[in-house]
């Protein structure tokens, strides 16, 4: 899963799940599309959902069409979720299910959330990087010598 779009996930216990949760008591709008992006394949699935309204959108996207997604006076409070879900489709078919999706979420205030503008936090590197006896350690701990001993 990226800023733009991703990958379906392999079968329908797997789904690419971006998720929003509400910092605000009042209303929103959703906005974005959908297009599956492989020429093969039969399409993806995209629901938006959430616990308190339920599914909101539901929309299988095949190759070539583009799904809007347009949801007006959504009411929410603080801490309310909504995931923007993609999997597979109905078939279960998990070939050629990339997708390009950056919803958006704007309060009636004009306050807006953006995927493609706003996704993942801050890259930070490790606290300890290993030096070279720490990696050749490691490297010893996963061969098949250490890893099944009889």
């Amino acid at each position: 899963l990226t800023a733009t779009g991703g990958h379906a996930g392999n079968g329908l216990h797997h789904a690419a799940v971006r998720r929003w949760v509400s910092p605000i008591d009042g209303k929103i709008r959703i906005r974005g599309s959908i297009q599956n992006d492989d020429d093969c394949g039969d399409g993806v699935r995209a629901i938006i959902t959430s616990p308190r309204h339920g599914t909101l959108k539901n929309s299988i996207v095949k190759f070539g069409e583009i799904s809007e997604s347009k949801l007006d006076a959504i009411e929410i409070s603080k801490g309310d979720v909504i995931d923007f879900v993609v999997d597979c489709g109905p078939d279960g078919n998990f070939y050629c299910d990339q997708f390009v999706w950056a919803p958006t979420v704007q309060s009636t205030d004009g306050k807006t959330w953006d995927a493609k503008q706003q996704f993942g936090g801050k890259i930070t590197k490790p606290k300890h990087q290993l030096d070279a006896w720490e990696r050749f350690a490691h490297s010893l701990l996963l061969t098949n010598t250490f890893m099944f001993i009889d």
